[in-house]
């Protein structure tokens, strides 16, 4: 019996690594726009920057907040105008998340996590803060990997090895014998 325990542990053990594993990880900043696609909203087509900002992510659960650029011009109350949002991504790369004040967005990931890209749509509820609905996409703010850092790195150090090498036969060159 204790045997049957530890194999169906195990296995439940490996499923739960390989489902974690093949999440992307995606906490971060990634810039983007918002656009307001309601014809019976006052804001429809009206493209908003704003930054989609991961501070969370841990197993499928995910969580940060919005920076709307457009601000206090744009009739948000507070400047910066931020609001925080709670969701799940899944292996595909889609994700779904509510807003603190009740919208819903859904998006998914394009193309590679480096150069990604997460394209989607939200709604807002019916008797919520903003009623509407429209589209929303977001690109990774660039960032430099550990291994691109190390080659940076050597490269560097090389090239100060090679210069002061040649200063230092330069030297002994000049020098008296």
């Amino acid at each position: 019996m204790k045997t049957f325990l530890l194999i169906i542990s195990t296995v439940f053990a490996a499923a739960n690594f390989a489902t974690a594993q093949t999440v992307p990880n995606i906490v971060g900043t990634w810039d983007g726009t918002h656009e307001n696609t309601d014809p019976a909203n006052s804001a429809f087509g009206v493209t908003n920057p704003f930054v989609f900002d991961v501070t969370s992510e841990v197993g499928t659960n995910i969580s940060g907040d919005f920076e709307w650029l457009s601000g206090q011009s744009a009739g948000c109350p507070t400047d910066p105008c931020t609001t925080t949002w709670s969701g799940t991504i899944n292996s595909a790369g889609q994700i779904s998340i509510v807003g603190e004040y009740g919208d819903d967005y859904m998006a998914s990931l394009v193309g590679t996590l480096n150069d990604g890209t997460f394209t989607g749509t939200f709604s807002g509820p019916n008797d919520g803060n903003i009623r509407g609905y429209g589209v929303w996409e977001v690109t990774s703010a660039p960032e430099i990997s550990a291994a691109s850092a190390a080659s940076a790195l050597t490269l560097l150090l090389g090239g100060l090895l090679v210069i002061g090498g040649r200063k230092r036969q330069r030297s002994l060159r000049g020098s008296p014998i």
